[in-house]
């Protein structure tokens, strides 16, 4: 198979590691107040539709992060603090229309 280039470097990803990938996105999707089931749900969704590849799963798992990273919250000057409800861009229905996107794109 052949991928983009910004993604052939996942081509010698092992199990171990995008099972730490796995991992490491279920403890932000903690961080970020995902609901428990929610977390399973977007877990379970990456597992199966990877078909156990784990080049498409550590691709999913990065393509999540990317979405994550975008919803950062930022402070403006007027607050202290901002609410990050208030700033979710990363919903669980997009996480899952994400995850099934990458996986019919990259075959």
């Amino acid at each position: 198979k052949k991928l983009p280039p910004w993604l052939r470097r996942l081509q010698h990803v092992s199990s171990e590691d995008a099972l730490r990938q796995l991992q490491w996105l279920e403890f932000a999707l903690i961080e970020r107040d995902f609901k428990s089931q929610d977390i399973q749900d977007i877990l379970q969704t990456i597992e199966s539709a990877s078909h156990g590849d784990v080049t498409k799963m550590s691709g999913m798992v990065e393509f999540c992060s990317l979405l994550l990273q975008l919803e950062e919250p930022h402070k403006s000057p007027t607050t202290a603090t901002s609410s990050h409800h208030d700033l979710m861009f990363a919903t669980k229905d997009l996480l899952l229309a994400s995850i099934l996107h990458y996986g019919d794109c990259i075959t």
